[in-house]
């Protein structure tokens, strides 16, 4: 006589199964969710007067993975002053199904970019980059109702640009390319803080570009290449709806209002025989004109300036100026690579090269009335 089983031993069979059932079930309950996303993502923008329009929305990687794949994305403002469009072949999005605040975006393919010059006369006529690369990544934190950290990589990025008006497309490549830019509440340690200045964050940017070359001729006296651009920098004192702010000369009167500064904690360029670092801070005036104080330190800083009075971008009588201060600031010694420190100050709407004022600066927003 065969002995009878206990009914326990299907227990975990059954939850076993449940579990696998309930997952199957979240998961296509996430892929809907994500599709339903993109649709509605892309209302709200035409809503706002953009233009959006993709193939198609694709959803695959069960169990473990949720990937989006888009197919001939579109975006377009033809509201901003640049009337820029943006048109990508394909583009891959991958999501963690447990970990959703966490968006990882491949560009693959040809990539279209155009764009309006504010100063041109024909606004019909458009500038085109045309581009592709062999690795071109996003990478976004997502926190409540915003992004908190995004984070950009391009590898072996090759660029054709075509000027407005021209039927010539001109080569532009770069090796390497980094940028991320974070965004914390502001640090509240030290003097007490109201409630509503608790709002206020920082944006912090690092930066890194290696080896970018332009079209031939686009700057003669520093050459075609750039070899190495470094920074880190900081936006204190932003308004929490910084980003999401329709009227930005609005939000940055707001920003000046709760002392907003951008802070260059480090800068370093290298371009043909320029050899340049920077530090120092800005912020606005009662009037919104720049000022603060920039420190730099610079080498083959004479090619920069003669090029740019060749180019008549600069008068005669200007460089001439600049050129004697530099050759008093030169008398006090130069560093071990022969650079030189170079002041330069913003206050009541000048700019200052030491004591010897350069150039008026404007309002960066419009004064209210």
């Amino acid at each position: 006589m065969s002995q009878l089983r206990s009914p326990l031993i299907w227990v975990p069979l059954v939850v076993l199964v449940v579990l696998i059932g309930g997952y199957t079930i979240y998961w296509h309950s996430l892929k809907q969710d994500v599709l339903d996303g993109v649709a509605e993502w892309a209302d709200d923008r035409r809503a706002d007067g953009m233009i959006v329009t993709y193939d198609r929305a694709v959803v695959t990687g069960f169990p473990l993975d949720l990937n989006l794949d888009i197919h001939t994305l579109t975006i377009a403002d033809p509201q901003h002053p640049n009337e820029w469009s943006w048109t990508g072949d394909h583009v891959d999005v991958a999501l963690n199904p447990f970990q959703l605040t966490r968006v990882n975006a491949h560009f693959l393919g040809d990539h279209q970019f155009t764009y309006v010059d504010r100063q041109q006369t024909d606004k019909s006529l458009r500038n085109e980059i045309l581009s592709e690369a062999d690795n071109a990544r996003l990478a976004l934190t997502l926190g409540r109702n915003k992004v908190k950290q995004i984070y950009s990589e391009i590898d072996g990025w090759r660029g054709q640009f075509r000027a407005a008006g021209s039927d010539q497309f001109l080569p532009v490549t770069a090796e390497k390319y980094r940028m991320q830019i974070e965004t914390t509440p502001q640090d509240t340690n030290g003097p007490l803080v109201t409630a509503e200045e608790n709002t206020l964050e920082t944006q912090t940017m690092l930066l890194q570009l290696e080896t970018l070359t332009l079209p031939a001729g686009t700057f003669p006296p520093l050459g075609d290449v750039i070899g190495l651009v470094e920074a880190k920098t900081q936006l204190r004192n932003l308004p929490a709806d910084f980003q999401r702010a329709d009227d930005r000369d609005d939000a940055l009167r707001r920003w000046a209002e709760k002392d907003g500064s951008f802070d260059i904690e480090a800068l370093h360029m290298l371009w043909g025989d320029l050899d340049l670092t920077a530090e120092g801070e800005i912020s606005l005036d009662r009037r919104y004109r720049p000022q603060g104080a920039i420190t730099t330190l610079a080498g083959g800083y004479n090619d920069v300036i003669d090029g740019l009075t060749e180019q008549g971008q600069l008068d005669e009588t200007l460089a001439s100026i600049i050129k004697s201060a530099l050759n008093l600031i030169a008398l006090t010694g130069k560093d071990e690579k022969g650079r030189l420190h170079i002041p330069l100050d913003m206050r009541g709407g000048m700019l200052y090269l030491g004591p010897i004022k350069l150039t008026d600066l404007p309002p960066l927003v419009s004064e209210e009335d």
